[in-house]
């Protein structure tokens, strides 16, 4: 769900087509068979989800069963009962199918409640790689299917990683940059603070060029992995991590996807304020230091090549990353960006209560849960949060 926002662009998001799976027929193959235990929760949780990522609509495919086909994807039995096995023993319900039920009751929780929302100005943006996704490998699968590709697998993890840290952001796409990071907003408090650009490697040149004025004009630009590569998916741009980071190009990889070959190599802190103090990583650049750089070296491999390097330049500031850990796992993704969104804005000059509360700091525990994501709405009264457990296992 939260690949396909467009806030930014002032759209909200609309969920469509999806049903009920626990037909009895579908027991027999096809269609994904569910319990009906499953299928309410999932009738309960996708309006929440929907509503926390600021959606606007979510629909099920149909209200009733056809009675000219087998298509029983309904709320309302086509005869007007409803057969469903639970607990093994066969239930014999009224019209409405227990998904109906759940569905009409997560719809008068939020009639009852009566939320007044508004745009909540998130600081910190995720860029989606969108020339990067072009190709096999980055192919998004339809209907809510996820990645089927190694590139689009990639932004995806980080997508969860952040929601994992109960960061919140929005999504913004690489045609939209110029737009989200540059144009002047009706008000102060919607300028983006923060742009993570994950796995960027093929860039245009105008979006080089906009990332350029958006940290010169005071933000904050963390980015993920080479960005030396043309849109021929060739790396015809080294000059681009020397004007931007203070760093000369020694060599790279010839395409991410050759990053799951490589071996690790141990890399480590060498500023002490940075949380990772160590990691094993697959850097996809070498480079060192131009002359009289400026640039701060934050991490390296044992050998001593830097490996994170922040710079500031103009009024904002630049950390690059040659590791790219979002095509190995969550984890590896959730851990590096745990240690580079505080580190970059007290980097920048940010405040402590400042940092903490731009990076979820609203939400405290008394025993953190590590598998808790949260989806967040400005209320006009307060902020409405809602959870979401996204590992197969059972909190205990």
């Amino acid at each position: 769900l939260k690949f396909h926002e467009r806030l930014k662009r002032g759209h909200g998001l609309a969920v469509g087509e999806f049903g009920a799976r626990d037909h009895p027929s579908f027991r027999f193959g096809g269609w994904g068979y569910a319990e009906t235990d499953e299928v309410i929760r999932h009738f309960i949780t996708m309006p929440l989800l929907t509503f926390a990522l600021g959606g606007t609509m979510v629909l099920n495919w149909h209200w009733k069963d056809m009675e000219a086909c087998l298509f029983p994807w309904g709320l309302m039995h086509q005869h007007g009962i409803h057969a469903s096995l639970r607990t093994n023993q066969w239930q014999v319900e009224a019209a409405l199918k227990p998904s109906g039920k759940a569905f009409a009751a997560i719809a008068k929780l939020f009639s009852a409640s009566a939320f007044r929302t508004f745009r909540d100005p998130a600081k910190i943006v995720v860029v989606v790689p969108d020339e990067h996704l072009l190709g096999a490998e980055g192919e998004v699968r339809w209907s809510g299917l996820g990645p089927a590709g190694r590139v689009s697998a990639a932004v995806f993890r980080s997508l969860e990683a952040l929601m994992r840290l109960k960061v919140p952001f929005r999504v913004v796409r690489e045609g939209d940059l110029a737009k989200v990071l540059l144009d002047e907003q009706p008000y102060p408090s919607e300028l983006v603070e923060i742009a993570l650009f994950p796995i960027p490697f093929v860039w245009h040149d105008e979006t080089f060029q906009t990332v350029q004025r958006f940290v010169a004009k005071g933000g904050i630009a963390i980015i993920t992995g080479d960005f030396s590569f043309d849109p021929d998916r060739k790396r015809n741009r080294p000059e681009r991590l020397e004007a931007l980071v203070g760093m000369a190009v020694v060599e790279g990889v010839a395409s991410p996807i050759v990053l799951e070959q490589q071996e690790r190599v141990r890399c480590v802190a060498t500023d002490d304020a940075f949380a990772l103090t160590e990691w094993w990583g697959t850097p996809c650049v070498r480079m060192v230091p131009r002359a009289e750089s400026d640039a701060k070296v934050l991490a390296t491999t044992e050998k001593g090549d830097p490996v994170v390097v922040a710079r500031k330049v103009g009024k904002g500031l630049v950390v690059f990353v040659a590791d790219a850990p979002e095509f190995r796992s969550v984890d590896d993704t959730l851990r590096l960006y745990r240690a580079l969104l505080p580190r970059a804005m007290e980097l920048a000059g940010k405040k402590p209560e400042r940092i903490k509360w731009g990076l979820g700091g609203r939400v405290n525990f008394r025993e953190e849960p590590p598998f808790v994501a949260f989806g967040r709405v400005q209320a006009l009264q307060g902020l409405v949060f809602v959870g979401a457990n996204l590992t197969p296992s059972t909190p205990t």
